[in-house]
């Protein structure tokens, strides 16, 4: 059954080494890009380098959608060829664990 979301959190793996990609979620005229390189140096928060970890995205980045049911459109996307990326490897393995919608406080 649709729920009413005013955003959602994507948990994606991230990785340093492993050619990862990016895609664009796209809600109404909305659209953000989540990309699942982090630094080759490692990812940060403590983890070690060369392993990945789940993260959480939120999107929108910022701010609330009207609270109504929406439509998401994920599309991955590849980088332009003279783009550096942030990983090791240049690729399109893309991997969410999960998709939730959020409802903010009070509405």
């Amino acid at each position: 059954m649709p729920r009413k979301a005013t955003h959602f959190l994507l948990r994606v793996y991230v990785h340093p080494e492993l050619p990862m990609g990016r895609v664009t979620v796209g809600i109404g005229n909305s659209t953000t890009v989540i990309d699942a390189c982090c630094p080759a140096a490692g990812c940060g928060g403590g983890i070690p380098p060369s392993h990945g970890i789940y993260r959480a995205f939120r999107v929108p980045p910022s701010g609330e959608l009207p609270a109504l049911t929406h439509e998401l459109r994920i599309t991955n996307i590849m980088r332009p060829s003279d783009e550096a990326s942030l990983c090791k490897e240049r690729g399109a393995k893309f991997d969410i664990a999960s998709l939730d919608g959020v409802m903010a406080p009070g509405r």
